[in-house]
């Protein structure tokens, strides 16, 4: 798991943002990447304990017709 500082930094959106810094680039990448194609409605969360494990949920919007 991750360590309880690193979650709550990533939680806090410092992660999502650019820096310049070559921190965090999945993350950043992921989050963007989720916001470009589908808009607010999708993105993830991150829940962690740490020495336990991490889970990540990634939600993307449907459409009527299926995934959009």
């Amino acid at each position: 798991g991750i360590p309880s500082h690193r979650l709550e930094y990533i939680n806090a959106g410092k992660a999502l943002q650019n820096s310049g810094k070559r921190l965090h680039v999945g993350l950043y990448n992921t989050y963007h990447r989720l916001k470009m194609l589908y808009g607010e409605r999708a993105g993830f969360q991150i829940q962690s304990e740490e020495g336990k494990g991490t889970d990540v949920t990634v939600w993307i919007p449907l459409d009527e017709g299926g995934l959009t």
